[in-house]
């Protein structure tokens, strides 16, 4: 955190911790200066202190609501997510990805984080941080240096005091012709400085001035009162600090009054010295010491010193123990309580990439969000809005209503930092994140959907109440012997939570009607998400489960479900801060690497894929230089060779082959870090050198022909998800792919294309069609260009834009249609081969490894 964050986090929680410590003072009605000060000094202490003890302890949670949200999140049952959204990327975008320019190697979204942060700053023109940092300094710095003026005035005007050779009870007496009242001076030797006529007073007055400046001196006000005023310096921007001085100051009086009123057991005849030297003024201003008259109105201050039922007794050990032990919990709380825990520093921007070759993971065909928690690193990429509400809110997608229609469009990648010590659930943390960066406000409702009962069927159930052993919950466990069907265990459940766990592989909201009281615990055999079986496949509903093993069954019915509305929500998240990139913890790396040539066996020539082993261990075999940097750059291979998105390469780099094995230092790791890892290792070792530069390449251009698109409904969320047709009849080959987009632009489908299309085109699609407005349309191909052979292999061919353009749009022999033959046909598109400057890698230098 900055200077000025730490400052307001320590304003905030110091001003609860005086406010709780001033209450209760209130509370327990103490009238006694004396408590009263040693319990305002123990809040200074404890104020100055609370930077470290946040720091140091741990965390305590309050039982309060988040600001800004109205969700009870008690309320709403930890339904599983399914996150198969898509993601919005538009030509520029990509170009962005490729132009990090000489940095080689590619965190990409930690550069292209760190390039949105810079653009931001540079577009406002003016950074607001540091100029609101730098004004908190300047204050703080003329407030302290004003402190040090005042101190050595003081310490002057002390040297310049005359001794008297007086002493009371071992405290020097000093007199001086720039004093006009009583003053105590000193901070580590106190003394206190009379003015120069102090030779003509009475011996009341005498005694009662002395008594008065002793008590001072023997509480050590002078030192507490200095570091209370470096205390209201630093936190000169909290009202609380500023109150917690007068306080002390105030206290430290009306004690000194009690000791003088004591030792000369005349109210009257005090009461009119002290007024006496208000009335002379105080030269000594400016100076820190403790002048006997400067503090109070005189008539509030005279009045209380003629009050008859006012004396202090003194603060005892018993007494100093009390406060200490009232105000240690106060201060343990003000310094750990949060209403929520938060990340410590996080990085949001834009998910960029259009294609499987840029990243992406998919799973049936759609893109899907990842997340991974590395020691205090976690990570989220490829996250739509709904994404991030469902990881944060534990939520099924079809549970979150309203919002703007971008909701599961837009992708994000969230980069942040754990704090030590906290939990594993990021959850509340996301929830913080979703509120301050995107003014997310959401609230729950309860919705009757169609859905299913869990009852009993007639008879008894075949369960048994459980015993208390083996754990709390339901878990899938893969392949019980019986393909494809898995096991569901469930030991110690309500019917309440395995209806909710049945959500999942019924399709439907589950509500639990069985009347079942208590836990239990069964076993359930099913296939999932199959609601019927075919003779023979051994595949196992469930239906049929429920009914046949556990003696329950399921009605359709309309259930109530809890759902997430979402009132509002910003599309672009606040500026990353300052220290965002700075404060993340590193991405994972080769902690150590061997690099040895490769020694094939007898008749294997082929590399072998990539091994990413528990504890972060990394096995790349038998690639090619050419192809390490085909996959650290992840660059999309063309007949077995990089395309013309990647130039200058030696034609050495095919011949040489390596073995590489590797640790990472930051486990667990996928494909994509390895990736980072290995780019970092060819730079390191191999001395690789690389630019971006645009070059003219071959790639689609979406065109407008005789369209054939259906007007979108507006209030629909824009989406685009793929799924699988039925199976042809004559089995001639994979069933083909169904893309369905809902309330999309023409720019948003051509710069999608690269994504759904896979082998058809890795370049982004331009879109020159000229048709404005949102569109729903659906659209049937076959996932694998024909001139692929009908498979991935590469034994012929490549992507569209490197070959001519009238293959490119060749019927597929199976009946099917090509990618261009399906747009062309079914939304009356065309997809046109153009030449166009695109980054292209190019390699500037290259040498052998270095030695292990």
């Amino acid at each position: 955190m900055t200077v000025f964050q730490v400052a307001v986090e320590w304003a905030l929680r110091s001003s609860i911790f005086i406010v709780s410590g001033g209450l209760l003072l209130r509370a327990l009605r103490v009238k006694d200066p004396s408590i009263r000060l040693a319990a305002w000094t123990a809040m200074l202490g404890g104020s100055l202190a609370l930077p470290l003890l946040s720091a140091v302890l741990p965390s305590a949670m309050l039982p309060l609501k988040p600001f800004r949200s109205s969700i009870n999140r008690s309320t709403v049952p930890p339904l599983p997510a399914q996150p198969v959204e898509n993601p919005q990327v538009v030509e520029e975008s990509v170009k962005s990805v490729r132009a990090v320019g000489n940095s080689n190697i590619a965190f990409i979204g930690q550069d292209v984080g760190t390039e949105r942060q810079e653009h931001t700053k540079s577009s406002l023109g003016f950074d607001w941080t540091h100029a609101i940092m730098g004004g908190y300094c300047l204050v703080a710095l003329t407030l302290l240096l004003r402190l040090f003026a005042g101190l050595a005035m003081s310490l002057r005007l002390l040297r310049k005091s005359r001794a008297t050779g007086k002493t009371t009870e071992g405290i020097e007496i000093r007199e001086s012709k720039s004093v006009t009242a009583p003053v105590t001076l000193g901070i580590v030797r106190s003394a206190i400085v009379l003015p120069a006529d102090w030779r003509e007073w009475d011996e009341i007055k005498l005694e009662a001035v002395l008594a008065h400046e002793r008590a001072h001196v023997q509480r050590h006000d002078p030192a507490v009162q200095l570091v209370s005023v470096i205390h209201r310096a630093l936190l000169w921007h909290s009202p609380l600090s500023w109150f917690l001085h007068k306080r002390l100051v105030q206290a430290a009086e009306e004690a000194s009054d009690d000791a003088a009123v004591t030792a000369t057991q005349d109210r009257a005849c005090y009461a009119e010295v002290l007024l006496s030297f208000m009335q002379a003024g105080i030269s000594t201003a400016g100076s820190v010491g403790v002048p006997m008259a400067r503090y109070g109105d005189p008539c509030n201050r005279v009045q209380r010193i003629l009050d008859e039922t006012t004396l202090s007794r003194g603060i005892t050990r018993r007494g100093l123990a009390a406060i200490v032990a009232l105000v240690s919990p106060l201060a343990y709380v003000s310094a750990t309580a949060q209403t929520r825990p938060e990340f410590e520093v996080a990085d949001i921007h834009v998910s960029l990439g259009a294609s499987i070759w840029n990243g992406f993971a998919v799973q049936a065909g759609n893109p899907v969000m990842k997340t991974a928690l590395r020691g205090d690193r976690y990570e989220m990429r490829q996250a739509t809005m709904l994404d991030l509400i469902e990881k944060a809110y534990a939520v099924d997608a079809a549970d979150v209503l309203g919002g703007p229609n971008w909701l599961e469009w837009d992708r994000f990648d969230v980069i942040a930092k754990v704090p030590t010590g906290a939990s594993a659930d990021v959850k509340p943390m996301l929830q913080a994140l979703l509120e301050d960066r995107f003014r997310l406000v959401v609230h729950n409702e309860v919705k009757r959907v169609p859905g299913f009962a869990l009852t009993v069927d007639t008879g008894t159930p075949k369960i048994a109440e459980a015993d208390g052993s083996g754990g709390v919950g339901c878990q899938n466990l893969p392949d019980p012997g019986h393909f494809p069907n898995i096991l569901v265990s469930c030991r110690n459940v309500t019917m309440e939570a395995f209806a909710r766990h049945l959500y999942a592989s019924a399709g439907k909201p589950v509500a639990d009607s069985t009347g079942l009281k208590g836990a239990w615990s069964f076993d359930l055999e099913m296939t999932w998400r199959t609601e019927s079986a075919a003779p023979g496949s051994g595949a196992i509903s469930v239906f049929d489960a429920l009914d046949k093993q556990l003696g329950l069954k399921l009605e359709a019915k309309t259930v109530p479900v809890p759902v997430i509305v979402v009132d509002s929500v910003n599309e672009k998240p606040s500026p990353n801060p300052t220290e965002a990139t700075a404060g993340l913890p590193p991405h994972p790396e080769f902690e150590v690497a061997s690099i040895r040539p490769n020694q094939p066996a007898s008749g294997d020539s082929l590399p072998r894929p990539v091994e990413i082993l528990p504890g972060g261990r990394v096995n790349i075999r038998g690639f090619s230089l050419m192809q390490l940097i085909v996959f650290a750059f992840d660059i999309y291979p063309s007949l077995g060779h990089p395309s013309d998105q990647l130039a200058g390469a030696p034609k050495w780099l095919d011949s040489a082959k390596f073995d590489i094995v590797g640790k990472a230092t930051v486990p667990p790791i996928d494909n994509d870090d390895v990736r980072s890892m290995l780019g970092a290792l060819l730079v390191d070792r191999f001395k690789l050198k690389t630019h971006y530069e645009d070059r003219p390449v071959s790639a689609y251009t979406l065109v407008s022909a005789k369209p054939k698109l259906k007007k979108a409904d507006p209030s629909h969320r824009t989406a685009c998800k793929m799924a699988r047709a039925q199976p042809r009849a004559d089995a001639s080959g994979p069933p083909p792919t169904v893309l369905i987009c809902q309330n999309v632009t023409m720019a948003q489908f051509a710069a999608q294309l690269p994504l759904f299309a896979q082998m058809y085109t890795h370049y982004p699609v331009l879109d020159r069609t000229g048709i404005t407005g949102a569109w729903d349309f659906t659209l049937t191909y076959n996932g694998t260009p024909p001139e692929l052979g009908g498979s991935f292999g590469r034994r012929g061919g490549g992507p569209p834009e490197v070959q001519a353009a009238g293959t490119a749009g060749a019927s597929d022999p199976s009946g099917g249609m090509s990618l261009p033959e399906a747009v062309d046909k079914q939304l009356g598109l065309k997809l046109e081969v153009h030449q166009r400057p695109l980054p292209v890698l190019v390699i500037d230098h290259i040498e052998n490894p270095t030695d292990n």
